[in-house]
């Protein structure tokens, strides 16, 4: 393979580009000053439901440690609740964290950019310099699930082309000084960096970081280089490689910018894409790295009102093990967020449990399908679930946290459990579901 280099161009580029990587919110969006938590008034919370009494906990043999919170979002009183301060590790309901900062943070109209920019001088068809290829982070390029922003590769060769271009003395060179490290987290196990759903996230990702069948790809930069030199030759456009001095100013030459953050934070809710995650994560933090950015994210936490110190994050998906939250902690977060002035964006990411996502199996065809939104989690030996209640005007009545951790029993058990955990408590003892889902969640 040719040789890729990566550098950090000049401070002068850094500095005048930094701010360009993101667009930020619109008028319309929020940003970080205006994350405030504002008194729920009267109509803003559905009144609650008939709750049926007692409420039996999630029934599992030992080791398995079950914590649960059940909160009347009206009155602020949990009506179910057990081992709720115990820390545990979360898995995938992790992401609710993250897309709550992310949203507070103003980044529902935010949107990723990556830039192409000439350096050098351009005389008589050749480019007396490099291709350089700004990330930003970006998990969407020629991501399948947003296919609309497809041909990243092509439109940056049609646009070099249409500088009269058709050769590069000197290199692609990829600028990943905003998004500094990359690949999968070192709190993750080796053995799920293998698969796609482990697929770390880079600077510069690319085709969802993953290979047919469901294999991470290893560096997904390489690819996209080698992408865009099959582009470039497409076109008659030779890249010589040389290592050249470079004189000359750099021009801006083409812009992708990503779908808006909130419908990236949905397919990542929706689908817990693991990958999306990470970047909404380093999102909050541009140019610093990992801890820069979980930094960041418990400041918007304390903000929010909720204590982060009764968080471990190491990541922004939940794959990484030794995560911990509290089901309390997270019931509290899943409150705040629902008195926010973008609570209905918030909970509009979360799936209808027995109709999409991870959660369409979960309570499906029962009375409670479409009734609560929900995030699931799960690696082994962990099954959790977080979200909301919903009344029939779709408006929260309550948070949801059922967090099962350390179990030896087959899945399906615990998921029929805690299946059972929210037919029994929410639903007359007439319409009480027991029909186990049979299905991994």
């Amino acid at each position: 393979m040719t040789r890729i280099s990566h550098y950090i161009v000049s401070v002068l580029m850094h500095t005048a580009m930094a701010a360009m990587l993101w667009l930020p919110a619109t008028a319309a969006g929020q940003t970080a000053a205006d994350v405030c938590v504002e008194p729920l008034a009267a109509d803003s919370v559905a009144a609650p439901d008939t709750i049926a009494t007692p409420r039996p906990p999630v029934d599992l043999p030992e080791p398995a440690v079950v914590g649960i919170v059940v909160r009347d979002l009206a009155t602020g009183e949990d009506i179910a609740a057990r081992n709720a301060d115990t820390p545990m590790t979360p898995a995938s309901i992790m992401k609710c964290i993250t897309s709550a900062c992310a949203l507070l943070d103003g980044k529902a109209e935010m949107r990723f950019v990556t830039s192409a920019f000439t350096r050098g001088a351009i005389s008589e068809g050749q480019l007396w310099g490099d291709l350089v290829i700004m990330a930003s982070g970006d998990p969407t390029t020629e991501s399948s699930f947003f296919p609309v922003n497809a041909g990243f590769a092509d439109s940056v060769a049609s646009h070099v082309a249409a500088l009269g271009i058709d050769s590069i003395r000197g290199q692609i060179v990829f600028d990943t000084s905003i998004v500094p490290g990359g690949g999968p987290s070192s709190h993750w196990l080796a053995e799920d960096s293998k698969w796609r759903y482990g697929a770390g996230h880079y600077a510069l990702n690319y085709k969802d970081n993953t290979l047919p069948p469901d294999r991470a790809m290893p560096d997904p930069p390489s690819y996209f280089y080698d992408a865009l030199c099959r582009s470039l030759d497409e076109g008659n456009i030779a890249v010589l490689d040389e290592d050249i001095d470079v004189t000359g100013s750099s021009r801006e030459i083409y812009r992708r910018y990503s779908p808006p953050g909130k419908d990236i934070m949905r397919s990542m809710m929706v689908r817990s894409d693991n990958m999306f995650a990470e970047a909404m994560l380093r999102s909050l933090a541009p140019g610093e790295d990992i801890d820069g950015a979980v930094a960041r994210e418990k400041q918007l936490l304390q903000r929010l009102g909720t204590d982060p110190r009764d968080v471990i994050i190491n990541d922004g998906s939940g794959l990484a093990r030794d995560n911990r939250v509290s089901p309390r902690f997270m019931a509290d977060m899943l409150q705040a967020m629902a008195r926010t002035p973008r609570a209905a964006d918030y909970i509009g990411f979360f799936p209808k449990a027995g109709e999409e996502g991870t959660v369409r199996k979960v309570l499906k065809d029962t009375p409670l399908a479409g009734k609560l939104v929900l995030k699931s989690g799960s690696v082994r030996g962990v099954q959790c679930y977080a979200g909301y209640k919903l009344g029939d005007s779709g408006e929260p009545t309550h948070a949801v946290v059922i967090m099962v951790n350390r179990f030896t029993c087959p899945r399906a058990k615990v998921v029929a459990e805690a299946e059972k955990f929210l037919s029994e408590t929410f639903l007359p003892a007439t319409e009480t579901v027991h029909e186990p889902s049979t299905t991994r969640q």
